[in-house]
């Protein structure tokens, strides 16, 4: 039982928090709200219970942590990604130091292949979420956050995550006690299908160069560089050595053609600079396709 002088003690440390003691009591009961939700069991045909509970919960108490991050977790069993991220985001705009719902944010980004918004969520909770760890270890040993295949769209929030926060990224993943990939400073894509011996870009590619003028806008005080590669591949009945020159200019004229497409998306052309590099820098060895499927790519960094 509260006595008198503890429940002074609570009201005083209620007004040096700046907390109502009504608003204390609200939650206190979504606190208890939150708990009926968990009380059922994980299981599909409870969601609608349990949502209603949790909702009811946040009404009491609008930056109730556990209350979004459980009613986050449901939408994403549900695999409605856009209001399991609105609650693990407003979970973490409660408690910013929240593992479980950097965790579930960065699962979510995961599934939807968002990478490079994945390995930053789960950097936030690296040093006290093994699972977040074991996540931040796989992106660094395969790279995937920076990396586009072929088919695959990566966002404008994305590469913002690596053009705009780089270093926070290097700084989180140093102080997660591991080491930061040479592959930070670019992005990889390979996407992009030009045809084949041409510089000219095949159609379907209009919406990536979207996103990423989308991004180099909102940095526009910063130098873009634009690297072409190509794959080992001969071209025929010439020398090996004008071979080589061919792809050399292949490359640089494929770097070209991306430049001159953010140009007219609003990327001034004055801030870009192009880089041909041939076949000279292979991500894979081999003289196979699978090799030349790999080191076929365009590559932007942003200084």
């Amino acid at each position: 039982m509260l006595t008198r002088h503890t429940i002074t003690q609570l009201i005083i440390c209620l007004t040096t928090l700046h907390l109502p003691v009504m608003a204390y009591q609200d939650c206190q009961r979504a606190s208890l709200l939150n708990n009926q939700a968990l009380d059922l069991p994980d299981e599909r045909q409870y969601y609608p219970q349990q949502k209603r509970i949790l909702n009811q919960a946040i009404q009491f108490c609008p930056k109730h942590p556990q209350a979004h991050n459980n009613l986050a977790h449901i939408f994403e069993q549900e695999q409605n990604y856009t209001q399991a991220i609105e609650h693990y985001r407003r979970a973490i705009q409660a408690q910013p130091k929240y593992s479980n719902a950097w965790y579930g944010l960065g699962e979510v980004y995961y599934k939807q292949g968002r990478f490079p918004l994945s390995l930053e969520a789960h950097l936030h909770a690296c040093q006290n979420d093994p699972d977040s760890k074991a996540r931040v270890i796989a992106f660094l040993n395969t790279n995937r956050y920076a990396v586009t295949e072929e088919g695959e769209i990566i966002d404008r929030e994305s590469l913002l995550v690596l053009y705009a926060r780089r270093q926070n990224l290097e700084r989180m993943i140093s102080d997660c006690g591991l080491k930061a990939s040479p592959a930070m400073q670019k992005h990889i894509f390979r996407n992009f299908q030009f045809d084949s011996g041409k510089p000219s870009l095949q159609s379907g590619s209009d919406r990536q160069m979207e996103e990423i003028a989308a991004a180099l806008r909102n940095l526009y005080n910063r130098v873009v560089h634009i690297h072409g590669h190509t794959d080992k591949q001969l071209f025929k009945n010439v020398s090996v050595a004008e071979s080589e020159r061919l792809n050399w200019k292949l490359s640089q004229e494929r770097a070209t053609t991306v430049a001159h497409a953010l140009d007219e998306l609003g990327v001034s052309i004055t801030r870009i600079k192009i880089h041909a590099h041939g076949h000279r820098e292979p991500l894979v060895s081999g003289d196979n396709s699978g090799a030349w499927a790999q080191n076929r790519r365009v590559e932007i960094e942003v200084d």
